[in-house]
């Protein structure tokens, strides 16, 4: 008995010396204080933190992770006694992602080898060269630089609407509001650091930031652009939330089909794009547009008329239920034709078929290729039976 309780006593001590030893970081308050954040927006940002231990400090180490970005782990100068550890990030070369959370915490190691670190903080990178004015409801927040409060009722009111045709389209629980933020006009939009937009682009739904950021100039057309736009990069939003998981996955038509069916009037241009389209035979299959749209400009207005057609052709006939299965296969990895083979139980060739059909009045180009290529054999054959009889009285008259 004494050998086991020997034995048990050892084990103890082994294993309390193992589990020590695997945690080589500790949080301690005693070395670090409270520490602050400084930004220039597209610029610079300081990271100061004050050290209450400097001859214990071996080498210093701020964790910096911008929005849903990678960890970046940087090494920190040690300071002279009685000054604070100092980081300052170039905004210009390696920018946060605009009004997305930036997480930071600051560790050291220290002379009797063990490792300390700081408690992890966060901010909010907002765009804090201009004065914001807010205005919100339960589910939304607008925030806006020119204008006065009507301008941003205005915005409320579309960025609401939006929500609604987008939670009519797409059922989702939504628990933090969403914010929207309005730049005067497209030039402002492009301008902040961290965006790639295309010049025709009038907004953005940013993922890491979790925003609609929009292009709006106060005046007599405020009202027809802030209802194209807030819901559309509303539904964006939304989409993203009711795939978390693998958003990136969801195929272009998809995405901008849905966003651009939740804008409360529908794009008058589309229609006549598409007519003539179908009639010059130019219609862009959707199978080119599942990764990514065109980069001209022309043939970028016809994706987004096709994608907005297409998905409303879907919507009608299979309803919420059968965009949000479709959305599932997509939040689950399958491909962007398995994705509606597996959703709504249809290839996304007859799919494409059908709706033209039933736009345009005729098979899709796609069938009539096929179509074409089915009846290859055949032709070939009757030319083979008719052509001789033709031929040889034409060959017997030219010997004449």
């Amino acid at each position: 008995m004494m050998l086991t309780h020997r034995w048990t006593i050892a084990i103890i001590f082994i294993c309390s010396f193992l589990i020590l030893g695997a945690a080589p970081v500790t949080q301690s308050q005693s070395i670090f204080g409270t520490p602050a954040v400084d930004y220039v927006f597209g610029e610079q940002a300081t990271f100061t933190v004050p050290l209450t231990d400097h001859r214990s400090i071996q080498s210093l180490f701020l964790h910096l992770q911008p929005g849903d970005g990678d960890l970046e782990v940087i090494e920190l100068p040690l300071p002279p006694a009685g000054q604070p550890g100092v980081y300052v990030h170039p905004l210009d070369v390696s920018p946060f992602p605009p009004f997305g959370t930036v997480k930071y915490q600051f560790r050291a190691s220290l002379s009797d080898g063990s490792k300390v670190s700081s408690p992890e903080y966060s901010f909010e990178y907002s765009d804090n060269r201009f004065e914001w004015q807010m205005l919100e409801n339960d589910q939304i927040q607008v925030f806006w630089q020119e204008g006065d409060t009507g301008f941003g009722q205005a915005a409320l009111n579309a960025a609401a609407a939006g929500l609604d045709n987008a939670l009519q389209i797409l059922p989702v629980d939504i628990q933090d509001p969403i914010r929207v933020y309005i730049y005067p006009g497209t030039a402002a939009l492009q301008s902040i650091p961290g965006t790639s937009m295309p010049d025709w682009a009038g907004g953005l739904a940013s993922d890491q930031a979790d925003a609609a950021l929009l292009s709006v100039l106060p005046g007599a057309e405020q009202r027809l652009e802030l209802e194209r736009q807030a819901p559309h990069e509303i539904m964006h939003l939304v989409l993203r939330r009711a795939a978390p998981r693998n958003y990136a996955n969801v195929p272009a038509w998809f995405a901008e089909g849905l966003a651009s069916l939740a804008e409360l009037y529908p794009n008058p241009e589309y229609e006549r794009m598409l007519l003539t389209a179908s009639q010059e035979r130019t219609l862009i299959p959707l199978e080119t547009l599942c990764s990514r749209f065109p980069s001209e400009e022309r043939n970028v207005y016809l994706a987004y008329a096709e994608a907005e057609s297409f998905m409303r052709y879907v919507y009608r006939n299979h309803g919420s239920s059968g965009i949000a299965r479709t959305l599932a296969a997509y939040e689950n990895g399958l491909s962007c034709e398995a994705g509606v083979q597996t959703g709504l139980e249809i290839s996304l060739e007859e799919l494409e078929s059908r709706w033209q059909s039933e736009m345009f009045g005729e098979t899709s180009q796609a069938s009539n290729a096929a179509d074409t290529t089915a009846f290859g054999p055949y032709l070939a054959l009757s030319l083979l039976v008719l052509l001789p009889p033709l031929i040889i009285p034409l060959s017997l008259r030219w010997k004449d």
